[in-house]
């Protein structure tokens, strides 16, 4: 598939264009370590980080939620998080959207969610992706994958959702 580069200067029109597809949450470092956070244009981004402090699935299984309405989920664009958390997500959809059951709560939040996915430059000692069938620059779970050079980031669409969100934003 065609990639697409981005000057990291121009990276307030992306997050702006992200914040037309709904809540944009990102990589924020504070005192208790890297979050996903949700951010603005003008958000300071943490793009050098190893991985989250709380994983990314926290925005599918909320410690406490109401489920007795399944209208609630949100356009949702998660901005930055690692492959490895990326193919977790394809892990649940195979347990909570698979060919026998649904769960239709998990899968409305799921559709409509823009998962962008950021290759890792330097993984962590402590890091496992090779061990289950991924690595730094997995693509399995993510709709978009980015790699951040130092000075621009390379997008390539993943999914038909990714490929159809770079077209209109190119």
């Amino acid at each position: 598939m065609q990639k697409y580069a981005l000057h990291i200067k121009d990276m307030k029109k992306l997050l702006a264009a992200l914040a037309k597809e709904g809540k944009v949450k990102g990589p924020r470092t504070g005192e208790s370590g890297t979050l996903l956070a949700e951010i603005s244009a003008n958000a300071d981004l943490s793009l050098d980080f190893a991985n989250f402090r709380l994983p990314p699935k926290r925005e599918f299984f909320p410690p406490c939620e109401a489920i007795d309405k399944n209208d609630d989920a949100e356009n949702t664009v998660l901005f930055g998080i690692r492959p490895c958390d990326a193919l977790a997500l394809d892990y649940f959809d195979n347990v909570f959207v698979d060919e026998r059951f649904v769960d239709p709560f998990y899968k409305k939040k799921r559709d409509k969610t823009l998962v962008v996915s950021m290759a890792c430059e330097k993984p962590e000692s402590s890091c496992f992706c090779s061990s289950v069938g991924d690595g730094p620059s997995g693509k399995i779970g993510a709709d978009i994958l980015f790699h951040h050079l130092k000075t621009s980031l390379i997008f390539e669409p993943i999914s038909e959702k990714g490929k159809s969100f770079l077209l209109q934003n190119k």
